[in-house]
C-alpha cells in the first residue's frame, strides 16, 4: 500500500450535510499531517530526517517538506524493498544525511535565468567539482511545474560511488551501486511531498543528460516500478539535471552570489535547532539592456541566454576556471512601435 493512502484512510474523515443526505469524506492530506503520521508511523526514520528546522521565507516551503518527502521514499523502501525509485531516493538521503543535508534557498530571477542558460555542451557529470556529494536546491513556490502541472518544490543531486554499499538508516536495508562507474541521482518532491521522481544514470553521461538515452535506462528499469507509478518525461528530466549542474557551476563561478545560512541560537519544543537558510542568488536581478527609441515603447522582450565558458590563466595558460555569463532580456530592433495620438 502506497503511504498516501495510508496517510488518508487514517485520517479522520470529515461529514457535510448536502440536501437530506451526508456525505462522508476524507481530507487531503497536508505536509503538515503527513509529518505527523511520520513522527508516529515511523519514528526512527523520522528522526534521521527531521534534523533541523530552516527560517523559509514565504516564497519557499519549508525543510519540513524535504523531511517529508525523503522520509516516505525510505518508508516506502521498507514496505516494497523492489521499489527501484525509491531505492535511490533512500539512498540520497543517506549521503545528504552524513554531510547534516546541505540545502539551499534560490531566488526566483535565479531559477529563471538558470532556465534560459545551458551548460557546458561537452562538460559531463564526472568533470563536476562537487561541494557535497548530494544537495537540496529548494525552488520558490509555483516557479517550476512538472509537464503534467504539478509544483515541484525542490530538486536535488546525490552522487553514488562506484562498488559502494550505503546502509539506509535503520531500515536494515542496503544500496548497492556495482557498476565500475560513479552514477548521480537527480531527484525530486512534487505537490504535498507524498510523491518523488528520481532519474539515476552514470557519471559520463553530459550535463544535460541525452533525453533517448533516459527513455532506454526508463525502460530497461519500468519492470521494477509499481503499475501505478507516475511515468518520467525523458525531456523536462534532462533540464532539471541541466539545473542542478547550473547550481553547482554558478557556486564554482559566482561564490558571492552564495550567502551562508546559521544555526541560530533558538530550538523549538521538539528539540529542533533552528538554522537561517544558505541562500543562492537571493539579491539577483536579470540584466535588462534598452535601446532607447525616443517616442516610442517597447512591446516584446527577447531573451538573450546565459551560459558557462572555460577560461584559461596563469604559466602557459594551463590553470581554468568557469565563468558564468548572465543570461539578460533584450529589447531589440523591430521590437518597438511609435506611440500614436
Amino acid at each position: 500500500m502506497k503511504l498516501g493512502e495510508e496517510i488518508s484512510k487514517n485520517s479522520p474523515p470529515t461529514t457535510t450535510q448536502e440536501g437530506q443526505g451526508k456525505v462522508v469524506s476524507r481530507p487531503k492530506f497536508t505536509i503538515d499531517k503527513a509529518a505527523d503520521f511520520m513522527e508516529k508511523q515511523y519514528p526512527e526514520i523520522w528522526k534521521n530526517v527531521n534534523c533541523k528546522f530552516i527560517e523559509a521565507p514565504g516564497t519557499h516551503y519549508s525543510f519540513k517538506a524535504v523531511a517529508v518527502s525523503l522520509g516516505v521514499s525510505i518508508a516506502e523502501l521498507k514496505i516494497e524493498p523492489r521499489e527501484t525509485a525509491a531505492a535511490n531516493i533512500a539512498a540520497s538521503a543517506t549521503v545528504l544525511a552524513q554531510h547534516n543535508f546541505p540545502t539551499y534557498y534560490v531566488s526566483e530571477a535565479l531559477v529563471r535565468a538558470l532556465l534560459k542558460t545551458h551548460p557546458p555542451k561537452e562538460m559531463a557529470w564526472s568533470q563536476l567539482d562537487f561541494p557535497f556529494p548530494a544537495m537540496i536546491f529548494m525552488l520558490p513556490k509555483g516557479v517550476l511545474k512538472e509537464p503534467d502541472g504539478e509544483e515541484i518544490i525542490y530538486v536535488g543531486f546525490a552522487r553514488h560511488l562506484a562498488h559502494t554499499q550505503v546502509k539506509i538508516f535503520s531500515i536494515e536495508s542496503t544500496f548497492i551501486n556495482p557498476w565500475n562507474t560513479d552514477r548521480i541521482s537527480i531527484f525530486w518532491s512534487v505537490g504535498d511531498c507524498m510523491q518523488s521522481q528520481d532519474c539515476t544514470f552514470v557519471s559520463s553521461q553530459l550535463l544535460e543528460p541525452d533525453p533517448d538515452y533516459i527513455e532506454k535506462a526508463t525502460e530497461e528499469f519500468r519492470v521494477f516500478k509499481a503499475k501505478d507509478e507516475r511515468p518520467t518525461d525523458a525531456k523536462f528530466t534532462s533540464i532539471l539535471s541541466g539545473l542542478v549542474a547550473n547550481l553547482i557551476l554558478l557556486k564554482m563561478a559566482r561564490p558571492e552570489m552564495v550567502e551562508p545560512g546559521e544555526k541560530t541560537k533558538k530550538t523549538l519544543k521538539s528539540g529542533l535547532s533552528v538554522h537561517r537558510p544558505t541562500w543562492i542568488g537571493r539579491k539577483y536581478e536579470i540584466i535588462r539592456k534598452e535601446r532607447i527609441v525616443a517616442g516610442g515603447h517597447f512591446t516584446e522582450l527577447d531573451w538573450r541566454s546565459g551560459h558557462y565558458k572555460i577560461q584559461h590563466f596563469g604559466p602557459g595558460r594551463k590553470e581554468s576556471k568557469v565563468i558564468f555569463v548572465d543570461p539578460y532580456i533584450a529589447y531589440v530592433r523591430g521590437l518597438v512601435r511609435k506611440e500614436t495620438a
